[in-house]
């Protein structure tokens, strides 16, 4: 039997399938390894996480009260003395915590979307503090499959390298922003390329365990999908470009173009729909959903996922969908995981990568490829859709073994002896 290790995660976000699926792959593939791993996992918001998990919000974390202080992050980082008298005065109120920090093998920050870099330059400050957390209680200290940057402003990127100067190893999920942490110059830590943590460990009926309310939810949903199933899920964000530039999303236009779009599928295909919701606890893209639906009118047969069914059961209905319309990155990878051909709209660089694993033939549009011109290039995709399986089934066994390196990596720091 393996010796007892504790994982901490930081930087966790919560409410979003994609890194939920990405936290539950990390999570089961440690454990299949080191079977008596102790997970602590400090999340933004609420997830759905494998049984003996345990789950802390980041206000938990000293740092979060120094921050609503009034006291600037970015300073934060630079006068680390002071930080450090800060942390130790606020760990009275947090003896759990600092407990767990204090005695726990490795900090790991969470696999996701690029929060380190320029997309997000509100919440950055945060995640380096929680990963420079490390350095403060001398653990050693990765960070999981992530996209990042970019990386354009020579301040930012001062205090990222005084930030994540203890960090060991960093693995990043698709080439662009591998070179763009290339870039960084972060002589201390080695950088990887691998692919997404999904692909690590792909779920199955017998991994799924389900109360009976969700049995008979997912039950009811099989038959459903005994008929030819094209699978939908939508954006609900503005695009980001790769200089970080935003471009407005209006939701009601999205919804009346999107379903004008999926009409001329129906007609084509002749198959009926299945929506995804991602955002778990948003009625934002519920709204968005039911908008679409309207707007399809009641001559298209069409169901929507409960959006409290977590990443597995979404992947597992995944696996039997004739196709997906994915407008996000992780919808189109529970496509993939089961060689399910996609159609998918390119909303990041992140999602470009990750067609790129699989050396996917044939184009897609992208965010700002207008609505009425997506059918072009979906009607070769319905077309090619068996080609295309068999494509996507071939490339996958070398995407899932790039996949598993950041769990290799885990497994390894934890098992190293203690300084």
């Amino acid at each position: 039997m393996s010796k007892p290790n504790h994982l901490v995660i930081v930087n966790a976000w919560g409410n979003n399938r994609g890194d939920e699926a990405m936290l539950r792959a990390l999570i089961y593939g440690v454990r299949q390894e080191l079977p008596n791993t102790t997970v602590s996992v400090f999340s933004n918001a609420p997830m759905s996480l494998p049984t003996n998990t345990t789950l802390f919000a980041w206000s938990a974390l000293p740092f979060q009260r120094l921050l609503q202080g009034g006291k600037g992050p970015s300073a934060a980082v630079r006068i680390a003395p002071s930080l450090i008298h800060e942390l130790r005065r606020q760990q009275a109120g947090t003896h759990q915590v600092d407990a767990i920090l204090r005695t726990c093998d490795m900090i790991l920050s969470a696999p996701a979307g690029p929060y380190i870099g320029e997309m997000y330059p509100v919440t950055e400050p945060s995640c380096l503090l929680s990963i420079w957390l490390a350095r403060h209680y001398q653990k050693p200290c990765a960070i999981a499959a992530t996209s990042a940057g970019p990386f354009a402003k020579p301040l930012r990127n001062a205090i990222r390298r005084t930030a994540l100067a203890h960090v060991q190893w960093w693995t990043l999920r698709e080439p662009h922003s591998y070179t763009a942490v290339e870039s960084l110059n972060l002589a201390q830590t080695d950088i990887e390329l691998v692919r997404d943590l999904v692909f690590a460990y792909p779920i199955t009926t017998e991994q799924h365990s389900t109360n009976p309310y969700e049995q008979a939810l997912m039950a009811d949903l099989y038959q459903y999908l005994k008929h030819p199933t094209i699978g939908v899920t939508l954006n609900t964000t503005p695009y980001i470009d790769p200089t970080g530039r935003q471009h407005p999303f209006d939701s009601q236009n999205y919804a009346h173009e999107l379903a004008a779009f999926l009409q001329q599928v129906v007609q084509l295909s002749n198959a009926q729909l299945l929506f995804f919701s991602h955002h778990y606890g948003s009625d934002r893209e519920l709204q968005i959903i039911r908008t679409v639906i309207n707007h399809l009118g009641a001559t298209v047969r069409v169901r929507v996922v409960p959006p409290d069914l977590n990443s597995d059961a979404q992947q597992l209905l995944a696996a039997h969908l004739t196709l997906q319309i994915s407008h996000r990155y992780h919808p189109t990878i529970f496509a993939l995981q089961h060689s399910v051909p996609v159609f998918c709209i390119i909303h990041q660089f992140k999602t470009e990568g990750l067609l790129r694993y699989f050396d996917y033939p044939l184009p897609m549009p992208t965010t700002l490829t207008p609505v009425a011109e997506w059918l072009a290039y979906f009607e070769p995709v319905w077309e090619q859709r068996e080609a295309l399986r068999d494509h996507i089934r071939h490339a996958l066994p070398m995407v899932r073994e790039q996949a598993q390196r950041t769990i290799e990596r885990v497994v390894h720091t934890l098992q190293k002896p203690a300084r």
